[in-house]
């Protein structure tokens, strides 16, 4: 019976280490985790508009995971002809997070859209890109033209033309002047939406001749345009007095009277001897 008393104890202390977890490694030496290494990038905006001649700023972000710490250096490719890329910083310290992307267009890239991708490589890591958008709209702007370009008015006299504004991406207010009259010569502008017509005044007494008026089209935030009006200015005709019709003697004579003509005098005989 001590014998049967022991080995039914020795029996219930192995189950009891078993379910303690003694007697292993199971319990006392987990699996360590998993230590590889990791990274990604973001880019916000996703989509970055700017003008023609004008700048952009994008936001980089970068994240590190797992045993990865070490700097990412960024780069940009596939970037369109005419668009500028740069990072400040270029290379995202072990710590730092971000990086500010600046994006420039050159005046004459054509609107539209465009995209080009941000890398981001790490030692260790697999290398992460996004991809930019950007949508090129043309630069604001205004045009004009003059019609007609050039007229023709009498000393004491009046003549007009038109101004038309043509805009681009622009909607502010355009104001128009005129400048380079001639002495005695007055303008005054009457504006009817983008038309404006031009009255352009001669005095009497402004000297006879061909003279250049500069129009100017401006606006807030925008390149200032000219054109110029040619302007002649011609002295007025002269007025004749009404000639009166030269009389000849029949004009002068009552109708029906004839004409009286002297008949030749007989010649005189001398007498004979």
């Amino acid at each position: 019976m001590p014998i049967i008393r022991r080995l039914l104890a020795l029996s219930l202390l192995t189950v009891a280490t078993a379910a303690c977890g003694g007697g292993g490694d199971s319990g006392t030496n987990p699996t360590p985790p998993n230590t590889q290494g990791s990274l990604s990038i973001a880019v916000s905006p996703a989509t970055l508009p700017i003008e023609q001649g004008a700048s952009g700023t994008l936001n980089a972000s970068v994240t590190r995971g797992g045993s990865f710490t070490g700097p990412v250096v960024l780069t940009a490719e596939t970037v369109p002809a005419g668009i500028a890329v740069t990072f400040n910083p270029a290379t995202v310290a072990s710590g730092a997070t971000s990086s500010a992307i600046t994006v420039s267009a050159i005046a004459t890239v054509a609107p539209g859209s465009y995209t080009f991708v941000v890398r981001a490589p790490g030692s260790g890591v697999t290398d992460q890109t996004a991809t930019v958008s950007l949508t090129v709209t043309a630069k604001p702007a205004i045009a004009m033209t003059l019609a007609p370009a050039s007229a023709s008015a009498v000393q004491g006299g009046t003549t007009s033309y038109t101004a038309s504004v043509v805009r681009t991406n622009y909607t502010g207010a355009v104001a128009i002047a005129v400048s380079g009259a001639p002495a005695g010569v007055t303008t005054t502008t009457t504006a009817n939406g983008d038309v404006t017509t031009i009255a352009v005044n001669v005095a009497a007494s402004t000297a006879t001749g061909t003279y250049a008026l500069t129009t100017t089209a401006s606006g807030s935030g925008v390149t200032a345009v000219t054109a110029t009006f040619t302007l002649t200015v011609t002295a007025p005709r002269e007025r004749r007095s009404p000639s009166r019709p030269r009389l000849t003697p029949s004009a002068c004579r009552p109708a029906g009277v004839a004409s009286r003509r002297r008949s030749p005098s007989p010649a005189r005989t001398s007498p004979g001897p």
